[in-house]
């Protein structure tokens, strides 16, 4: 008995994310693109004071020019997932999916059957239309490119070179959708080269 409360309660407390992420862990293993560990409930956080300033303090990230970083994700994210998984101590994820907002406009959107199409090679394949973000362990999301990418294409300098670094659900007005976990599908469509030296 008490174990199917303990089921339950947890269930409740899944966050939007953590099941979209999952869902997404699920699709990945099917269509062998890669195996990761599911998500728990927890209410441990990586992303603090401490850590961001010690992601900008980076050599490396310190000297990038902000506007390098217009719809470059795949590559930006790849190149410094190394140096987030040091600063943050854990194992993020890289994560592609897209952005939808509460307007309705979606960022980067593409149907998981136009995803996969691109590598089964059912059909004829259009230019990829994906987003791609980290993922830590504790729901948390890292997005180096997006405000950034959003602030050039509406002539907003001054937005420039924000990064989004924030539990996935405490987002307001807009939310992440996962579909595919890993660079392994990036290689395999042609997107990223997987012999890329990345930032250490």
């Amino acid at each position: 008995m008490f174990q199917k409360l303990k089921s339950i309660l947890s269930k409740h407390n899944e966050s939007d994310y953590l099941i979209a992420f999952n869902k997404a862990i699920n699709t990945t293993k099917m269509n062998k693109l890669g195996s990761f560990h599911k998500l728990k409930v927890t209410d441990a956080r990586l992303i603090n004071n401490e850590t961001v300033e010690k992601f900008y303090q980076n050599p490396v990230v310190s000297q990038i020019d902000p506007r390098e970083l217009f719809s470059m994700c795949f590559h930006t994210h790849i190149q410094l997932q190394g140096i987030v998984n040091k600063i943050f101590k854990t194992e993020s994820i890289l994560t592609l999916g897209y952005v939808e907002f509460d307007n309705g406009k979606r960022f980067h959107y593409q149907s998981l059957n136009d995803v996969l199409d691109r590598i089964n090679e059912r059909k004829v394949l259009k230019e990829v239309n994906m987003h791609c973000w980290l993922t830590l362990p504790t729901s948390e999301i890292i997005d180096l490119t997006l405000p950034t990418t959003q602030a050039i294409i509406e002539g907003n300098n001054q937005k420039v070179g924000s990064i989004i670094m924030k539990y996935a659900d405490e987002l307001k007005g807009m939310k992440y959708v996962p579909q595919i976990l890993g660079d392994k599908y990036l290689h395999l469509a042609g997107i990223y080269d997987k012999n890329i030296p990345r930032a250490m």
